[in-house]
Formats: structure tokens, C-alpha cells, sequence
């Protein structure tokens, strides 16, 4: 069952608790991504005028969301200074690079095997190094 909320009728926190005790039994669906997500956070500062409330009217309005304490804060004062949300980060234009080829891992893996999976890799690096000066193994 779909439920689509109409949250305009609430006017006032004391309505937004009274609303969230009387719905313990009922779960709500996630947003859909951080766009989304970000987009309630604005709705419900505007509808409900934060910068207006009170320090326990905010914390009724904090409650709504499933953000931690912190990242809540930290988004409110994004929203509050801006008036609107959006993500800051990015991939990086160059990520990291590879040291190893598919068969170097290969490899590394089935020494460690070999070896009963050695603590660190400096005991690997040291079978490896004596693997090619005493033994000669070129892989």
C-alpha cells in the first residue's frame, strides 16, 4: 500500500509531534537519493519556519528525518546560510592508479596461501625477494 502524504496540514510542531507519536506503528518509505532527501530537509525548514522555533520546537522538527544529530545540524546551517541543499563532493578527476596486474594479485594471493596466510607484508615481500635472488623465480 502506497501512502502519499499531504504534511501542508500540519501547521505547527505541537501537530508534527502529536503526528509522529500517533505513527510509531506505521513505517515510512526512504527518500530515493541524497536530491530528494535534501529537497525534504529545505521543504520542512521553510513550511515550519526554522529560524523562528524555538530550541525544543527545532529538536520536534530534527526528529523527522533519519539523519544523525550532527549531519542534520550541519545540513540546517548549509540550508539556513544558502537556502538550498546540493551535494559538494565529487569523484576525483583521476583516481588512484594500479600497482598490480590481475596476475600479480593472483600471485600474491596464492603465496599467502601457500605460506598458511602470513601475518604483514613484509614476510611476503621478503619470500618474494628471496624467491627471485636465491631461487632464481622470475614470476
Amino acid at each position: 500500500m502506497v501512502i502519499d502524504m499531504n504534511e501542508s496540514q500540519l501547521k505547527t510542531v505541537v501537530q508534527l509531534r502529536a503526528f509522529l507519536a500517533g505513527t510509531s506503528a506505521v513505517q515510512f518509505r526512504p527518500c530515493a537519493g541524497d536530491p530528494e532527501r535534501y529537497g525534504l530537509v529545505v521543504a520542512v525548514l521553510k513550511h515550519f519556519a526554522y529560524r523562528l522555533l524555538g530550541h525544543a520546537e527545532k529538536g520536534g522538527v530534527l526528529r523527522t528525518t533519519q539523519y544523525s544529530r550532527p549531519q542534520l545540524t550541519r545540513l540546517i546551517r548549509r540550508a539556513l546560510d544558502t537556502g538550498r541543499l546540493a551535494k559538494r563532493y565529487r569523484a576525483p578527476a583521476q583516481g588512484f592508479t594500479r600497482c598490480f596486474t590481475p596476475a600479480d594479485v593472483a600471485l600474491l594471493a596464492a603465496t599467502d596461501t601457500l605460506h598458511s596466510t602470513l601475518s604483514g607484508p613484509r614476510p611476503t615481500k621478503h619470500l618474494m625477494q628471496r624467491a627471485w635472488a636465491v631461487y632464481g623465480e622470475v614470476r
